[in-house]
């Protein structure tokens, strides 16, 4: 039987932390579900789950559609492309079985990567190799999750890259239905016609947008997220506070939330009036497994900082409800506090007594 081999590479960085993490993990739970119900898929179909941040591992291998059970996914600090690039290929080479002159292989396979920022790591070697050995032999869609991707590295994957209006959790939804039909059109293909050139579904355009790929590039902000690692004084578990970078155009800031005011271009957006940066609050989230994101973060070169003045909110601690999440320690640990008292830090261990803070300081920031 020759299988259609379908990955999933999924960016779990700490910038998707939250609702982008939950919604993808709950569609690929959806999508499994669909295509169970499907004969062309069933007999076909064979799923993986590879995840990337700093570092990449494979959560699911190769599994047809009765075995497989969709896995929780993870969180790690850094967006290490090229490692995730490199560890798909070296996947593809051990699993995907290749045709011989006695056997026919496996169909072509279709890979889904996600997306939602641009790579802290030089991919260049790794995009070369892809481009010479892999590209011609895939079927590959690049989705940005938002629009702060670089579409012109992703071009350079596939010419299939689009650019999700993330903006509501139904977004998700859709757009795995979208997926989930896209699979099961290219299941019954293969088996009647055994044609393997992939041709995804019909888009809906509010959904989901082809970038444009000959467009040049426009000024793009530099940062766009600003990820801080936390721990609870109770339970001494680790915790995430995001931040979202604001823009302003004339006179008014907004997030990048409105689909209508979304580029054509990923990164193509209107020009700070000043260079000021503000990054507002956008939630803080506990870390799943301590283990799955220790292995799967990089460690930076050096340390990077942010200043308190950039940041705009603060949160309650996700894992105990203490009402001030972000209090810090002289050590520069960030964690929850009862408040003006004595608190103990969960990084250092040391007891002190906590006020409240006046003027700006420099924290440690993740790799996001």
């Amino acid at each position: 039987m020759r299988r259609l081999p379908v990955f999933f590479v999924i960016d779990v960085s700490e910038s998707m932390i939250g609702e982008p993490l939950q919604q993808v993990g709950k569609g690929i739970r959806s999508l499994m579900q669909t295509l169970r119900t499907d004969p062309y898929a069933l007999e076909t179909v064979y799923l993986s789950v590879i995840v990337f941040a700093g570092r990449t591992k494979t959560l699911v291998s190769l599994t047809d559609l009765v075995s497989f059970y969709p896995p929780q996914l993870p969180v790690g600090g850094g967006t290490s492309l090229s490692a995730a690039l490199r560890h798909l290929m070296r996947e593809m080479e051990s699993t995907v079985v290749k045709t011989s002159a006695e056997t026919k292989g496996d169909w072509k396979p279709i890979i889904f990567l996600f997306t939602d920022g641009a790579p802290t790591d030089d991919t260049e070697a790794a995009l070369q190799e892809w481009e010479a050995k892999y590209r011609a032999r895939t079927n590959l869609v690049a989705i940005s999750v938002g629009n702060n991707a670089d579409a012109k590295l992703l071009g350079r994957l596939t010419d299939q890259v689009l650019l999700l209006n993330d903006a509501y959790p139904e977004s998700y939804q859709r757009f795995f239905k979208w997926i989930t039909a896209s699979i099961q059109t290219q299941s019954q293909k293969v088996e009647t016609s055994a044609n393997d050139q992939f041709q995804v579904e019909k888009l809906d355009g509010s959904l989901a947008r082809k970038v444009d790929l000959s467009k040049p590039p426009a000024h793009q902000a530099d940062e766009n997220l600003v990820v801080l690692n936390a721990r609870c004084q109770k339970t001494g578990g680790l915790y995430l506070i995001k931040f979202k970078r604001q823009r302003q155009t004339g006179t008014n800031v907004h997030h990048d939330a409105d689909w209508e005011e979304w580029p054509d271009v990923i990164g193509e957006t209107e020009e700070p009036i000043s260079n000021a940066r503000a990054f507002a609050l956008a939630g803080a989230f506990p870390v799943p497994s301590l283990e799955d994101y220790n292995e799967l973060t990089a460690t930076p070169s050096h340390e990077q900082n942010i200043s308190t003045a950039e940041l705009q909110g603060a949160p309650s601690c996700p894992c105990c409800g203490n009402q001030f999440g972000f209090s810090t320690c002289a050590c520069g640990g960030i964690h929850c506090s009862h408040g003006p008292g004595v608190n103990v830090c969960p990084w250092c261990g040391k007891t002190g007594t906590y006020e409240f803070g006046t003027g700006d300081s420099d924290v440690s920031r993740a790799l996001g």
